[in-house]
């Protein structure tokens, strides 16, 4: 830790000053495109982070925020990650060597983890603003979580967000979901932490308004080409129904395996609480290189998104329903006909035919033309 310590401090950062006055009419966000690759050495992955940093900061960043998975890039700064690389390399497929990575981690989380903490403890602190450092595998009661970590302008950590919505990857490593969404009340607004895919839902923003979240921060990736009309589904949706603004920031880049992150960051907010209407504050021009974005952001403008129309609800209504719906929507659905997927239905009992009657007991039959 000690030494830790040491390679932070030849940084020889100065606080920013950009904390000296806060006005919740101009509160300066940041959100930024992280470049996913390896380090040679620990005090290369820290000089990286605060050059990010660094450049928000001289635009007057008070807050700024990370990508998901951005302390696991510490791995390659450690001795861990020669040994490890080579079995990577051997790996089939994606899966096989994101399993690696998760075994590695269930043993030495610890000790990586505290050294992620306090790299971005001692960033926040040095620099003098909030920072959420991405997300890192952490290792608690025996199960990993995808846990983001956001500190104040002390060092403190004022909140963790493990991630809720897994994607079918971390299924297959084993990680555990995220049971509750927090919200932390700091003097820049009340904010919540959405880790990757938990932006795609529309439950997990909805209980951080409900507890008085006004800033969503989403730090995020995505795998595979970029797409611009997928990548709508997520933050830019949920800031119009939860009404609040939204920071992302996504790792970017290509990895083994044929594999893209392609996505882009941006910093959003209710159509109606924006000038031109788009719902848009910032975005990064590309979804492959590296970007660093600041816009000033204003609480009393969500006041405009407010539409009695569109966003009152029926309290009584959803507490009596909502648990019903979501019942139903939780259910399996019916097994479809054993002919559609390819075996045959049991035959059917075929009924004994009535017996001939006897010509004595056959009732004779009177002719119509006789009637």
């Amino acid at each position: 830790a000690k030494k830790l310590l040491e390679m932070i401090d030849n940084l020889e950062v100065m606080p920013s000053g950009n904390l000296k006055h806060i006005d919740l009419a101009d509160i300066k966000v940041a959100a930024m495109s992280v470049t996913a690759k390896t380090y040679s050495g620990l005090f290369d992955y820290i000089a990286d982070m605060n050059a990010y940093v660094q450049k928000a900061r001289e635009e007057g960043a008070q807050l700024v925020v990370f990508p998901e998975y951005t302390g696991m890039l510490i791995l390659s700064a450690l001795p861990v990650w020669k040994p490890l690389s080579r079995e990577l390399a051997a790996a089939q497929d994606l899966e096989e060597a994101l399993g690696m990575i998760a075994d590695v981690m269930e043993e030495l989380s610890g000790v990586i983890g505290d050294v992620y903490l306090t790299i971005f403890s001692e960033l926040a602190r040095l620099h003098d603003i909030y920072i959420l450092g991405g997300s890192i595998l952490c290792m608690e009661e025996d199960r990993l979580y995808n846990r983001a970590t956001l500190f104040d302008r002390y060092g403190y950590m004022v909140l963790t967000q493990d991630k809720i919505f897994l994607s079918a990857l971390e299924r297959k490593m084993g990680l555990a979901s995220g049971r509750e969404t927090a919200v932390a009340d700091t003097e820049i607004g009340s904010m919540a932490v959405l880790v990757g895919d938990d932006a795609k839902y529309f439950e997990v923003a909805d209980i951080a308004a409900r507890k008085g979240a006004r800033l969503l921060l989403n730090c995020d990736l995505a795998l595979g080409p970029y797409n611009p009309y997928a990548a709508q589904v997520g933050l830019e949706m949920r800031v119009q129904e939860a009404r609040a603004y939204g920071v992302k920031s996504v790792l970017v880049g290509e990895m083994p395996f044929e594999t893209k992150l392609y996505a882009k960051s941006g910093i959003y907010a209710p159509f109606l609480s924006t000038n031109d209407l788009s719902g848009v504050l910032a975005q990064a021009d590309s979804y492959m290189h590296d970007a660093v974005l600041t816009e000033s952001i204003d609480y009393a403008r969500l006041a405009y998104a407010e539409d009695i129309y569109t966003h009152d609800t029926n309290e009584g209504l959803l507490r009596k329903n909502a648990p019903k719906c979501y019942q139903v929507l939780s259910m399996a659905p019916p097994q479809v006909g054993a002919a559609l997927v390819g075996s045959q239905p049991p035959a059917a009992e075929e009924e004994p035919l009535p017996e001939e009657a006897s010509e004595e007991e056959k009732e004779p039959v009177e002719n119509e033309a006789s009637l």
